[in-house]
């Protein structure tokens, strides 16, 4: 797997030529290969006709009905943004209208959604009702809806004690772990944002990441690595959760 990045986009123009002298011709040939470079690449060379495109992606992770059923939905998405050029993101879609009827109508999946309330607000309420149910469960440990958000409201304090305000960017840097969603809550909670890091990602990246979006604070645990020239504070949430 490559350690960067998993698919790439390749737009270029295309490379068929023919040259010819007296005596010698010359055409372009494109070379084939049985191994995929990446995960995910989808080819995209401009010829006079048009724009031909071309996935090529690693048979170990996808089926070829999966890349086939992608296509289509590229397909879709791209009929309707060349058909209105000042679409909004909101507005496109990548299901043709088959498929959205089947998935809205026959299956019924219309459903009451209440339109004042957040994630934070619809998990609070849940875990009112129900505090003794399981909410987390991660190997051989587990969460109730109580002890969920006991600890996120602990770590959302601490967070606003450190000055996290409506709509702060908060790094969060955690291995997949009953601490991940807690970190999520805590920093919803106390109103900002969260910008998911991959503690394995470059630590080069990791400080791009939180310097280019302006995190002036990254949520972590002991034993991660401090990210190279990161000039923000440095919090802990194993210090957030015991915190009273």
């Amino acid at each position: 797997r490559n350690p960067l990045f998993d698919a790439m986009l390749v737009l270029q123009s295309s490379e068929d030529f023919r040259f010819e002298v007296p005596g010698l011709s010359i055409s372009s040939v494109t070379p084939k290969h049985d191994i995929s470079k990446f995960d995910l690449t989808l080819h995209a060379e401009e010829h006079p006709s048009g724009i031909r495109c071309r996935f090529e992606y690693s048979t170990a992770l996808f089926e070829e009905e999966t890349i086939t059923q992608w296509a289509s939905y590229f397909i879709e998405l791209v009929k309707g943004v060349t058909a209105d050029t000042e679409m909004r993101i909101s507005d496109m879609q990548l299901l043709p209208a088959a498929e959205r009827r089947l998935l809205l109508e026959k299956m019924g999946q219309y459903a009451a959604y209440p339109r004042n309330e957040n994630i934070v607000s619809l998990f609070e309420k849940q875990a009112a009702q129900y505090p003794e149910h399981i909410a987390v469960v991660c190997g051989h440990s587990q969460l109730t809806y109580r002890d969920l958000n006991e600890k996120a409201e602990r770590a959302a304090a601490m967070l606003i004690k450190q000055g996290v305000r409506t709509g702060d960017i908060v790094g969060l840097m955690l291995d997949r772990s009953p601490d991940m969603i807690i970190g999520i809550l805590s920093i919803l909670k106390a109103g900002g944002a969260y910008l998911p890091i991959d503690p394995e990602y470059p630590k080069e990246r990791i400080s791009f990441m939180l310097n280019d979006s302006g995190a002036k604070l990254l949520l972590t645990e002991r034993g991660q690595n401090k990210p190279a020239d990161y000039i923000g504070q440095i919090l802990y949430i194993d210090e957030c959760e015991n915190d009273s």
